[in-house]
Parts: C-alpha cells; sequence; structure tokens
C-alpha cells in the first residue's frame, strides 16, 4: 500500500489541468497520531447472547489497528507494508478519510484534517482496476478528462498526451483496456492515471504492484516516483 503525496496548487480551488500554467504551490504534510480501529460490534445472534446476565462484563473490542502513528511528507512517497490481514486497507481508507477511526488523529499540515475538504483535493486507487473495457487506454484517459475539463477540447488532448506519455502507455494507447489485451502492470498504470487526471495533493494507493512481476512493478513505482 503506497501512499504517495505531491505538492499541489490551491487546494480549495477546482483541480488544474497538467497544462495550465503553475501558481503558488501549497506544500502538504499528512499525519496520522495514535490511530486505534476496531470491528464494528455485531448484533447479538443467539438466545444466549440476548439474555447475558446484566452485570457481565463487556466483551473487549476486536482492534485492527493499534496505536499507528505515521507522517508522510510532501516530494515523497511513504509505502506501507505488511502481511494479510494486518490492516493496510483499514489504515488506507481511515487516511483517506473514508472511515472515521475508533481513536485517534488525523491532521494536514498540523491542523485537524476535513474529511470533506480533503476527499476533493485527494484521490483514492483501490485494489481492483475498474475501467470500461470497450474503450481503448486513450478513450478511457480522454472520457475522464472531458468530465473534468468540458469547456476545453485542447486541455483534454493535452492531459491524454501527457499523461500517455509519464505512464509510458503511448504503445497501447489504441488498444482496449481488458485483461485479454493489457498486462497487469499497464492496468495498473490506467488506473493511477485516471487518478491523477485530478492531479491530487495526496495519491492514496491500495496494492499498486501486488500480483505484478517485479519488472512491472518497477515500472509502477518508477512513474510514482517521478509523480511525487
Amino acid at each position: 500500500t503506497t501512499p504517495a503525496v505531491t505538492e499541489p496548487d490551491n487546494a480549495d480551488a477546482s483541480p488544474p489541468s497538467p497544462t495550465s500554467p503553475p501558481s503558488k504551490k501549497v506544500m502538504y504534510e499528512l499525519a496520522a497520531r495514535n490511530i486505534y480501529y476496531a470491528k464494528p460490534t455485531a448484533a447479538p445472534r443467539s438466545l444466549a447472547q440476548l439474555l447475558k446476565p446484566c452485570g457481565a462484563a463487556p466483551t473487549p473490542p476486536d482492534y485492527i489497528l493499534r496505536d499507528v502513528s505515521l507522517t508522510a511528507r510532501a516530494g515523497e512517497i511513504l509505502a506501507v507494508v505488511g502481511p494479510s490481514g494486518a490492516g493496510k486497507s483499514t489504515l488506507l481508507d481511515i487516511l483517506a478519510a473514508r472511515t472515521a477511526p475508533t481513536h485517534g488523529r488525523l491532521l494536514l499540515n498540523s491542523a485537524p484534517l476535513r474529511p470533506s475538504s480533503f476527499r476533493r483535493l485527494s484521490s483514492h486507487v483501490p485494489q481492483a482496476d475498474v475501467a470500461l473495457t470497450l474503450l481503448t487506454v486513450s478513450e478511457t484517459f480522454a472520457f475522464a478528462a472531458s468530465l473534468l475539463h468540458p469547456e476545453s477540447e485542447s486541455a483534454v488532448s493535452a492531459a491524454v498526451t501527457a499523461l500517455l506519455a509519464d505512464l509510458r502507455l503511448a504503445h497501447v494507447a489504441h488498444t482496449r483496456v481488458s485483461p485479454a489485451r493489457l498486462s497487469g502492470g499497464e492496468r495498473r498504470r490506467v488506473s493511477i492515471g485516471l487518478a491523477l487526471l485530478r492531479n491530487p495533493a495526496v495519491l492514496l494507493l491500495d496494492e499498486p504492484t501486488s500480483g505484478l512481476d517485479s519488472s512491472s512493478a518497477h515500472v509502477v513505482v518508477s512513474c510514482l516516483r517521478a509523480v511525487a
């Protein structure tokens, strides 16, 4: 799981296109302090649970995360590694402001993180690659870019061209986005490209290299490093 932190433009404004003139950069530092997350309490399933004596000790919470703290600095890549079931995806959902922690704080530039604002300036790439398999790579980027910049065809074309070059996908620009036609690493880079179209301040990726061979994983991480 790799949250990649980049240096964006003003977070309160609409995300600019990759070709827009540079304006004042805002540096963002995302921090988590003493994060705990417990599994939600399940409803009673048996008569014995319903008739539990009032004086009985409560069942202790089943924590997935315990006292996790981290700092993701601007211009850097932070990787969260661990075995399956360690809580990496849960932590990433909390960092993406999609899940509230049981205890602990999230900070953005040392101030309490506001989930609604943070979701506007960040992007989250889930484990599963989701794309329309009838569209080519270029058409997929163009469709998404046209939703972000409906008033400017030139901005859409420039954004697509830049993404194809930056993510090393120019050679498959006219290939359909399907498992039969693209490799796992290429499909992963398409998903990352869709997230980058919003020019996010913080890019959070859930298992961007899982299931890839070492060469494909190296290309994905190299692209993320260049973005950061």
